[in-house]
């Protein structure tokens, strides 16, 4: 290539991120490369709250850098964090199943099955088994939006001995008032989420305790825009919850329990 080629104002050497976002959307109406793909064809990321046996904590393949106990782990971009501003879009409460010596995940079952799946319990009922030695854990399960970010989003499992504080969690979403009104919504405000630690004679693992702090109401904006059309998008997304690593946790339910 000739240096005047090179000094053609139509390739810059180097583009700053305004004037490649800008360049790239110029010539989007040729195609943006993802025609043919729906939604169902992307995984759903998880933010993930670290602990000491994370596979992204400890040295090893999946290892990222600066991970600790303590942290808030994006899935999907890598991002690690001490708190996160999100908008919840909905909550599930299912069972989840998780092979021994975790072996995976291993289904996703409705609250009612209960008693038909579990033929085993231990610690007064706080660990239990189906027919197959698999771990069965009650499990809320967050779908949420970046409140940075309005396109972005993730679901936030909690389970264990984040479960309570789950509840917590979801009867404040649930009382939400505006001008003395519930709200009756779960995306109705944003809301920032940090960990708080917790020790018992198993170890040391982290929650959102009373963390959820209100910052404020969505706008119409937000709702019409981003928050409507997501709820919609996660119907379609797929939920792999192999990704989440069963015994990251420190097992609030017990490390033993998962290899049993």
């Amino acid at each position: 290539m000739s240096d005047k080629e090179n000094n053609s104002p139509l390739l810059p050497a180097v583009l700053t991120t305004d004037g490649a976002v800008s360049l790239f959307h110029a010539h989007k109406k040729d195609g943006s490369g993802f025609e043919g793909l729906t939604q169902a064809a992307f995984k759903l990321p998880f933010i993930k709250i670290m602990e000491a046996l994370s596979p992204e904590v400890m040295y090893g393949a999946e290892h990222v850098e600066n991970a600790k106990p303590g942290l808030f782990f994006n899935t999907a971009t890598h991002e690690l964090s001490e708190t996160i501003k999100v908008v919840v879009l909905k909550v599930r409460h299912t069972l989840l199943a998780w092979a021994p010596k975790r072996g995976g995940f291993k289904g996703e079952f409705e609250l009612a099955q209960e008693s038909a799946i579990v033929v085993r319990t231990e610690r007064e009922g706080f660990i239990k088994y189906d027919k197959d030695r698999n771990v069965i854990q009650e499990t809320l399960t967050y779908f949420m939006l970046d409140a940075n970010n309005m396109r972005a989003f993730a679901a936030l499992p909690l389970s264990s001995t984040r479960l309570k504080d789950g509840k917590s969690f979801d009867n404040r979403l649930r009382y939400l008032k505006c001008n003395g009104d519930y709200t009756d919504v779960t995306w109705a405000g944003v809301w920032e989420l940090g960990l708080v630690e917790k020790t018992n004679d198993q170890g040391t693992w982290h929650v959102i305790g009373n963390t959820p702090n209100f910052i404020r109401f969505v706008t119409e904006e937000e709702i019409i825009n981003f928050i409507l059309p997501a709820i919609e998008m996660i119907k379609e997304r797929k939920v792999d919850y192999d990704d989440l690593h069963v015994g990251s946790e420190k097992d609030s339910a017990g490390d033993e329990a998962v290899q049993w």
